[in-house]
């Protein structure tokens, strides 16, 4: 490709970039296993969402209410309940965690703040009274009924709108509760 060519090509890029946008979507959860600051996976590790996918104009703010809501509050522990079958044909295989109030202490106060900061949810069904937390079961990571988790750090992570399971999400931050 010659010069000339490659200019073609980046001004294409550039051009349909501006035409096409590229949407992002942002979500919280606790991870079971660490991850770095800008680390970034394709396949999901065992997790819980503490706040569902959501899109915003600018991140900044979402990301300074969420480190805010993290160090307002104290790390905890979760139980892991009974497997069980969730989703619309109840056909998506998970662990349901055992309800306590700092787990949905932490999920309302997240989405309270980060509504605020003018997030839009992609779904209202699945925050508030409605949140379920779980943990997805997959073919290579599975936790027992019974374990007990420590939460004392969420992720902040981002992934462009496409299909949503081979898409790469990246740490965009990590908030440790205090």
């Amino acid at each position: 490709m010659n010069a000339s060519s490659k200019n073609i090509v980046d001004v294409q890029l550039a051009t349909e970039q501006q035409i096409y946008p590229r949407k992002t979507e942002y979500m919280v959860a606790f991870l079971l296993d660490s991850k770095l600051p800008n680390g970034s996976f394709m396949r999901w590790p065992l997790h819980i969402t503490i706040v569902p996918w959501f899109e915003i104009d600018d991140p900044s703010n979402a990301i300074e209410v969420f480190n805010k809501v993290c160090i307002a509050h104290k790390p905890f522990s979760v139980l892991v309940g009974e497997p069980t079958y969730l989703g619309p044909r109840q056909t998506i295989d998970v662990n349901i965690i055992e309800k306590s109030h700092p787990l949905d202490s932490l999920h309302r106060d997240l989405i309270d703040d980060l509504e605020t900061a003018q997030v839009r949810f992609k779904s209202s069904k699945y925050i508030g009274d409605n949140y379920q937390p779980h943990i997805t079961k997959k073919s290579y990571a599975r936790v027992q009924p019974g374990y007990h988790l420590k939460i004392k750090s969420l992720y902040f992570l981002e992934a462009p709108v496409a299909n949503k399971l081979s898409r790469l999400k990246k740490v965009i931050s990590v908030g440790h509760l205090n």
